[in-house]
């Protein structure tokens, strides 16, 4: 009897301590869920953070510490590219506010529609807290540019005040460029009613249509068949190797867009470390963090950017292609009637790659620890 009562007592004890840290382990992951959110919702449709990626803030630097070894980085690119100096900044892409001493080089592709969205708030164009994720965002033309500017007013400016531009893994961005701008359109929410399908569908149609008939004028090929619902992979790649300055923003390089051997930028951040780095950023130049949506338009398909381009850029036979095709279908409902079972070949994708050599060059010098995926495409067989 009193062996059965020890017996009851001590099992009553164990679960009263198992009870307990479920309880704790439960509050713990309850007060952090908006940091676990914001992490997750970053990994969807964003890069994976498995190759040794780092965010600015784990190496401990201060935002000056870092603008110290990225200037002296800088300075050695350029010595390595002196033809850069001849190319004149793109001030219609460089947003600045003179209360806060801020310029923001904008580029295409690198969530740049979230600050875009946060200088509307600032100059009270569009209300806070409002969703961005409609064609309005880059359709308002109010925001102060450089450009508006004299060349005095200007390089006063470049001069004092804090400037910053946001760098991406230049074979990420070319893809993601491609699947929004010329392949499909990735399914959005139901309850999001400031998506205009029919206005999105009618840009996209008029950017294939124009590279097409690019194209069609430079093109070697003797048989060339045109799709006004997409552009085939394979054709972008090609537009790629035969495009010339000339190009829409959206497949500018980086290095032509913000131009940083002739502008002396305080700060590069990462698009793999996107909100980590920004709000450093803001909080330097004392901007509210509640200014700044970590919204993202993909957030809800649950594939990643690697995944998209380990089938589309990935060496591999037709049955690999076909089953990650199938599971990607599933997943993310794409059809993928742009890309073919056999891929595209290494040749056109290395001369692809080489149209952007010089952005693959500075993003590896700024982010050492981050992946070369040039070299990993072109050399890996998946």
């Amino acid at each position: 009897m009193g062996r059965s009562l020890l017996s009851n007592r001590k099992f009553c004890c164990y679960s009263c301590s198992l009870l307990l840290l479920i309880c704790v382990l439960t509050y713990n992951l309850y007060n952090k869920r908006p940091k676990l959110y914001e992490q997750l919702s970053q990994d969807y449709f964003n890069p994976l953070k498995v190759f040794g990626r780092q965010s600015s803030l784990i190496s401990k630097n201060s935002i000056e510490d870092i603008s110290k070894k990225q200037s002296r980085i800088l300075q050695e690119f350029c010595k390595r590219h002196p033809e850069l100096s001849a190319t004149a900044p793109l001030f219609n892409f460089f947003l600045y506010d003179d209360a806060r001493e801020f310029i923001y080089c904008y580029i295409p592709k690198v969530g740049c529609t979230n600050f875009v969205y946060m200088f509307h708030v600032l100059n009270g164009v569009l209300p806070a807290n409002q969703s961005f994720l409609d064609l309005n965002v880059h359709r308002q033309r109010n925001n102060p540019r450089l450009i508006h500017l004299s060349p005095e007013e200007r390089e006063w400016r470049l001069k004092k005040y804090f400037k910053v531009v946001m760098l991406r893994d230049p074979a990420e961005r070319m893809l993601s460029a491609y699947m929004d701008k010329l392949e499909f359109t990735l399914p959005r929410r139901s309850n999001d009613t400031t998506y205009n399908a029919e206005k999105y569908a009618m840009m996209k149609s008029d950017l294939i249509d124009r590279i097409n008939k690019y194209l069609e004028g430079k093109s070697t090929s003797s048989t060339i068949s045109f799709n006004k619902n997409y552009l085939e992979f394979k054709k972008y790649l090609e537009y790629l190797t035969l495009v010339d300055k000339d190009v829409d923003r959206h497949f500018k390089r980086m290095i032509d867009i913000c131009s940083p051997c002739n502008v002396n930028f305080t700060f590069f951040g990462n698009f793999a470390t996107l909100t980590e780095d920004t709000y450093m950023v803001l909080d330097k130049v004392n901007i509210p963090r509640w200014m700044y949506s970590v919204e993202k338009k993909h957030a809800h398909v649950p594939v990643t950017i690697q995944e998209w381009m380990d089938v589309y850029y990935g060496d591999m036979t037709v049955d690999k292609r076909k089953y990650l095709k199938k599971r990607l279908h599933t997943l993310s409902n794409h059809s993928f009637e742009a890309l073919s079972d056999e891929g595209v070949s290494r040749e056109l994708l290395k001369t692809a790659f080489a149209h952007y050599s010089v952005d693959f060059d500075f993003y590896q010098s700024l982010f050492p620890y981050e992946r070369n995926t040039r070299e990993y495409y072109l050399q890996k067989k998946l």
